[in-house]
């Protein structure tokens, strides 16, 4: 019977065991792998000489800074592109709901003057509704012209939009 710090030591063992196998193949093949990069980078060196790689890099930097200076103007075409359309959609926006608001104003106005129609001929067709008429003819009148005149101003909205456009 082996005491507990025995049977700790043999759980190790059998642990080192199991993992030296793939700790040495790892080792050898990092191993391949320097030799392979060493042997590579070396025939590339050797095939071309410090001047050329020298060259070669400046004209890659060249390249680099030419694509990047297309880059840094192309992003600032992008910003006034996005920001031109923005304003664009926001005109179409506001001139949209003019027009919308403006034929709501136009149906409320119909919507008044026949209102105030009906009433008037319900006077003749119900006695004792006369006095309707009378109390409510004024209020109709004020409420069309406070409509024609939301109607007309915005009018002046989608003119100004227009003119801008």
């Amino acid at each position: 019977m082996l005491n507990p710090d025995q049977e700790t030591l043999t759980s190790r063992l059998k642990l080192i065991n199991l993992f030296a196998p793939m700790i040495i193949a790892m080792n050898c093949i990092g191993i391949l792998l320097c030799i392979y990069v060493l042997f590579s980078v070396g025939s590339t060196i050797n095939q071309r000489s410090g001047r050329d790689l020298l060259q070669q890099t400046r004209e890659d930097f060249n390249d680099f800074e030419i694509l990047d200076r297309a880059t840094r103007s192309s992003m600032i075409e992008v910003r006034e592109i996005e920001t031109n359309l923005e304003i664009e959609l926001s005109n179409k926006g506001v001139m949209t709901m003019a027009n919308t608001i403006a034929i709501t104003e136009h149906n409320a106005q119909l919507f008044l003057r026949l209102l105030k129609v009906n009433v008037y001929n319900l006077t003749g067709l119900i006695p004792g509704t006369a006095s309707w008429y009378e109390l409510y003819a004024p209020i109709i009148d004020a409420a069309i012209e406070r409509s024609r005149l939301r109607q007309s101003q915005l009018l002046e909205i989608t003119q100004y939009y227009e003119l801008a456009a």
